[in-house]
Formats: structure tokens, C-alpha cells, sequence
């Protein structure tokens, strides 16, 4: 197949949504890896390089988080508007109270949370998310990831949330897996 597109297709992948946003991934992990290469190889001290860096990480965040939304029926709107009449909600509290409550949901929300699976951030830079296949080979290599070099676990709380989202792969909840890791 010849094509007037200098971007790589493949023949069994259509050119549709999910394959462009893969290929931004790839450009993404191989900016951020350039960055990381003339940060650490040169110019450590360079706040703007750490910066770029950053926004690279950013960007992925971004599209794993608009892929979520889509999974999940949100979608743009090309003629989205705010309703002319709102409705104010139901319940009203003290500001001691609110400030109270907040709390008690922040302290629920952080209790035995975990923020990343693995100690490699490389591994979730190179992977592309949206891709089934190279989510899958990310879950392999964060697996290994999990263990130290006697095979023994580096942290049970996160061995048990690598057996939890492996859980829905096995009962064929691909859109639970793929979310639990889009969450990670």
C-alpha cells in the first residue's frame, strides 16, 4: 500500500480515533524519552526541559482521561450550551460543617490508595494505553515490575491491586481492565 501520508498506517489498523491517539502516544513517549535523554545525559539544572518534560506526561494523562470519557459515553458536543435555568441544589450546610465533611471525604478517598503500580515510570511513558495489545504488555512488564530480584513482593498492597485489575481481564470486563489501568 502506497500512501501520500508520511505518518506510518497499518493495513489491519483503521485510520479512525483510537488509531491517531496511539500514534500521539508513541510521539509522546519518544519526545518525553529525547527530553529525558538531554536531561540527564547534559543539563540537569534545566527547569524549562523538566518543564516539557512534565507537560509531556501532562498530555498522556490527557488523552488516557478524554479516552475514559469517550469509554464511558461522554462525548463533545458540537452545539453544547449551558441551560438557562439552573436549579440550585438541595442542601446547604454551615461552612464548619462543609469544612468537616470535605475532610472526612479526603481522608476516605486517600485510605490505603494507590497512585502507581511498579517503580518505573518508563514503563507507563512507552506503553501505549489505548492500544489492547501494549496495554497488555505493560500490565507483563509491571508485574515484574512488582517484585524484587528474589521474587519477592515489593509491596502487598499493590500486588493486590495488580491481582485486582488482572481480575477483570480474567471475567472479560475489557472495559473495566482497561479503565482500572487508565485510573493508575
Amino acid at each position: 500500500v502506497i500512501s501520500s501520508d508520511s505518518r506510518q498506517k497499518s493495513d489491519s489498523v483503521p485510520d479512525d480515533d483510537r488509531a491517531q491517539t496511539i500514534r500521539n502516544e508513541m510521539e509522546i513517549a519518544k519526545k518525553f524519552s529525547a527530553i529525558l535523554d538531554d536531561l540527564c545525559l547534559s543539563d540537569a539544572e534545566n527547569c524549562e526541559g523538566w518543564y516539557r518534560a512534565a507537560q509531556c506526561l501532562t498530555m498522556k494523562a490527557d488523552i488516557i482521561a478524554d479516552r475514559l470519557g469517550y469509554s464511558l459515553g461522554f462525548g463533545r458536543i458540537k452545539n453544547f450550551s449551558v441551560p438557562s435555568q439552573r436549579t440550585l441544589g438541595t442542601e446547604s450546610f454551615p461552612i464548619q460543617e462543609l469544612e468537616e465533611l470535605q475532610e472526612r471525604e479526603e481522608s476516605i478517598s486517600k485510605h490505603n490508595r494507590i497512585n502507581c503500580l511498579g517503580n518505573e515510570l518508563a514503563v507507563y511513558v512507552h506503553h501505549a494505553w489505548s492500544s489492547y495489545s501494549s496495554l497488555r504488555g505493560c500490565e507483563s512488564k509491571i508485574k515484574q515490575g512488582l517484585a524484587d530480584d528474589k521474587g519477592q513482593p515489593i509491596s502487598l498492597a499493590s500486588i493486590a491491586v495488580w491481582k485486582e485489575i488482572e481480575s477483570k481481564y480474567r471475567s472479560n470486563d475489557f472495559l473495566g481492565w482497561q479503565e482500572s489501568w487508565g485510573g493508575i
